[in-house]
């Protein structure tokens, strides 16, 4: 018998454990993305190539839309398809600057670090006087781990243009990365110097003061860079990026929103603010802007992730709060609190809330145990109460 008793006990613990799981997420867990279609979600770059796709039909040889083609290709992770529309564009003009960069940087996302080698050298070779290449070849050195190699193509980046601030950015990246905060920030105030009207450099000081934690300072920069070109949308989201590490949730909001405003394909900035969403419990606001992101951003693995997830919380509070109202109707429908089957209309518990009228089915001569209520409980009780007594259901399940 003492074993019989265990066993339901568990039973019972073991369903109320499914339910909570499934109110809290589970639902990601047990099922997947079962239910949500992501075929529906149109990713608007998809769009734009089947635009640019139509225009190349009435000018074939046109080698900006070959490379804007390309560009598109590279951005939605089809590398293969974005080679072949450099490689077209230069057919046309083989000294194009804007393929053999893009075609060397496409090279380089494949792994293919011999042909990217080979295809900013050429870059260099056709425009000397651009530092673009010299950086993207800095950055193939870099990935590749030849320190020294990619310095140097930093430092020919800044001989060539002293007031291109990505070059400085790329050198503050490496002495980062072994931990020379000084050196990274001293690099970045020598470009500022270079250049103090180009928000660029504020930026990158920002992100240099972001990286080492110093968020108050980081957010002076990007303030600065917005002051100066407040057309570029990474200057208010690394602004709300700042903004959450300081725990400032309704400026670091503002900022986002304020990325998407001059950007609305800012896919990072609408991820971003349904992760603040999901993590204050808004689901609705969650699945809206991760949903944006994904029209955007389709095909990253971890964004369905958490649109599916967002979706899963979202039905299941929206199916508590629908069974919230018919227990309520069921009640009302029969009086005093009553539903037609002789029950208190509240059926049976979900193992996540403790209702303390079922206790009532004591055996006889038995005390009905003293509740333990802690008064933060009580409180929510009471306050879910009258919500669901005011038919405001989703707000009595989050209560």
């Amino acid at each position: 018998m003492a074993y019989y008793d265990r066993y339901k006990n568990v039973k019972r613990a073991s369903i109320g454990l499914l339910a909570l799981l499934l109110l809290t997420g589970g639902y990601f867990l047990f099922f997947g993305d079962k239910g949500v279609d992501f075929d529906e979600i149109k990713d608007l770059r998809v769009e734009q190539i089947e635009l640019y796709q139509k225009l190349l039909e009435t000018d074939p040889y046109n080698t900006d839309t070959l490379v804007k083609l390309g560009n598109l290709y590279k951005d939605i992770g089809d590398i293969d398809r974005a080679i072949e529309y450099y490689k077209r564009a230069l057919e046309i003009d083989p000294n194009n600057y804007s393929a053999l960069n893009e075609l060397g940087h496409a090279y380089a996302l494949k792994g293919d670090y011999e042909n990217a080698i080979k295809t900013l050298q050429l870059a260099k070779k056709a425009f000397p006087r651009y530092p673009q290449a010299y950086n993207k070849l800095g950055n193939v050195f870099d990935k590749k781990e030849e320190i020294d190699r990619a310095l140097k193509e930093y430092r020919k980046a800044i001989d060539v243009a002293p007031d291109h601030q990505e070059s400085y950015w790329n050198i503050a990246r490496q002495r980062l990365r072994r931990g020379d905060t000084d050196g990274a920030i001293d690099i970045i105030k020598k470009g500022i110097r270079k250049s103090p009207g180009d928000a660029e450099g504020y930026y990158y000081l920002g992100e240099v003061y972001r990286q080492v934690k110093r968020y108050d300072d980081a957010k002076k920069q990007y303030n600065r860079a917005i002051e100066l070109d407040p057309r570029k949308s990474k200057y208010y989201r690394g602004k709300g990026e700042a903004n959450l590490r300081l725990d400032q949730t309704g400026e670091a909001i503002d900022s986002f929103e304020r990325a998407l405003s001059v950007n609305a394909a800012d896919a990072k900035a609408a991820e971003r603010l349904g992760d603040i969403y999901a993590r204050d419990g808004d689901y609705e606001n969650a699945v809206k802007y991760y949903r944006k992101a994904l029209s955007y951003n389709s095909r990253d693995k971890n964004l369905r992730g958490k649109y599916t997830d967002a979706m899963a919380r979202l039905r299941q509070r929206q199916d508590n709060a629908r069974r919230m109202a018919e227990r309520d109707a069921s009640s009302k429908g029969n009086g005093n609190g009553t539903a037609l089957d002789g029950s208190d209309g509240r059926g049976p518990s979900s193992g996540i809330t403790r209702d303390t009228g079922d206790m009532d089915t004591q055996p006889s001569g038995m005390s009905k145990p003293k509740e333990d209520i802690k008064p933060d409980a009580k409180k929510w009780r009471e306050l879910g109460d009258k919500y669901r007594s005011e038919k405001k259901y989703d707000k009595a399940v989050k209560a």
